[in-house]
């Protein structure tokens, strides 16, 4: 059976903009109290490492949880999701 490339939260049919994106990601951080999100160099390391993840799509979203991971990034309680093993671990 041939591997889906669709991602568990959308599909090729549901995409945003940059521009969407950055609106969202806008209102979602205003949300977050700041103890809770990630420190700068940190975040910049974990979107460096989703660059170049086999499961990122739409350069956007994960493929393993459906998330943005501009937005999953930001958080510090949170962790990569890839099932072979996180990718931010060693960060």
């Amino acid at each position: 059976m041939a591997e889906s490339k669709n991602c568990k939260g959308c599909s090729a049919t549901v995409h945003q903009s940059f521009d969407e994106i950055r609106a969202n990601m806008d209102e979602y951080t205003g949300t977050i109290d700041p103890d809770l999100r990630t420190d700068p160099a940190l975040y910049k390391k974990r979107l460096l490492r989703c660059s170049s993840c086999a499961g990122l799509y739409y350069e956007t979203t994960c493929r393993y949880c459906g998330c943005f991971v501009q937005m999953r990034a930001l958080r510090r309680n949170l962790d990569c999701p890839n099932p072979e093993g996180s990718r931010w671990h060693e960060l």
